[in-house]
């Protein structure tokens, strides 16, 4: 067939544009998001990680146009939802709402990890942090703590130390605090942080270290006295409550930050739109108001940043995990 010299042209730009759509699937099915988004929670609801990303999903169902569903998988630390988002399709209609732990700590005290997090996710933003606060029961002698530091040089091995579990993020910073501060405590693990408070107020523990949404409330009612938070300056979360040196102890620190994940390989003109939208949701005053109330900060970083904050984060741990001597098996 001899087809006429302008027809044969738009022949061949046709043929050429059906290429470039069927190497790029997300450009052959529209701008993106053009399907509902899934952003699995490695965590039951009602927790932290959980409330942050049931703000951004809201935030970012208006802004693009498309259902953000909550998918809830718990199990294993973080690591059953962790690894279905590891493994699915990176398109960008499967993302992981999630915390230091499962996207850092874990693979410092874990022999068998099911995921690599620095090389099995796709960084996309931070979301919140908040800092660790060291707790005791509203009864305790120790007032700062020089005092829990001094009581426990001089009664190695008296101290319980309440923790949400073995390899867990309290544990780890534990570790951190005990090793500078030259002390011996018992490390007695729990199932979550509702157990860790009760056994801390009713005197199984001698203290504890968790996120402010889980001892805010018991601060208030004195059931729970603050002595520290675990950073170089104060928060402003809790502008009473002294930094560790402030309280006498060692010159330690950690950021607690929430992000969001994205299954490995997935095309950059996704993650920078996903970056922006959150960045846009995370200027919200209605979010950063909801986020203050569960003891938390905004916190937007670009995707370059959160990938190195995690590559050093899980080299930190790893650190801290053998000098401590915490593994998992």
């Amino acid at each position: 067939m001899h087809l006429p010299p302008i027809t044969r042209r738009r022949w061949s730009a046709l043929v050429a544009a059906q290429l470039v759509l069927a190497a790029s699937p997300t450009l052959a099915q529209g701008a993106y998001p053009s399907k509902p988004i899934k952003l699995i929670v490695p965590y039951p609801p009602g927790g932290s990680t959980d409330l942050i990303a049931r703000l951004l999903a809201e935030h970012l169902a208006a802004t693009f146009g498309q259902p953000v569903l909550i998918d809830n998988r718990p199990g294993g630390g973080g690591k059953i939802g962790s690894l279905a988002v590891a493994r699915a399709a990176p398109d960008g209609y499967t993302l992981l709402a999630t915390n230091m732990g499962p996207a850092a700590m874990a693979a410092s005290v874990e022999s068998k990890m099911p995921y690599n997090p620095v090389a099995d996710f796709t960084p996309i933003s931070m979301s919140a942090s908040m800092p660790l606060v060291i707790c005791v029961a509203g009864d305790s002698p120790y007032k700062t703590i020089a005092d829990l530091v001094r009581d426990a040089k001089a009664r190695p091995g008296a101290l319980n130390f309440a923790t949400t579990g073995t390899g867990s993020t309290g544990h780890l910073v534990n570790a951190l605090f005990v090793g500078a501060s030259g002390i011996t405590v018992q490390n007695i693990p729990y199932k979550g942080g509702p157990e860790v408070t009760q056994a801390v107020i009713g005197g199984q523990g001698s203290y504890l270290l968790l996120v402010p949404s889980d001892v805010m409330g018991l601060m208030r009612s004195g059931r729970l006295r603050a002595l520290a938070v675990v950073q170089k300056a104060r928060s402003a979360l809790m502008p009473e409550v002294p930094t560790m040196v402030e309280a006498g102890g060692p010159d330690v620190e950690i950021e607690y930050w929430n992000a969001v994940l994205a299954p490995p390989g997935t095309p950059a003109p996704i993650v920078q739109t996903l970056n922006e939208a959150i960045g846009k949701a995370l200027q919200s005053p209605a979010i950063k108001a909801k986020l203050e109330v569960a003891g938390m900060v905004p916190k937007y970083t670009s995707a370059a940043q959160l990938q190195a904050t995690i590559e050093a984060d899980v080299a930190k741990w790893t650190k801290v995990a053998a000098a401590a001597g915490i593994k998992v098996d």
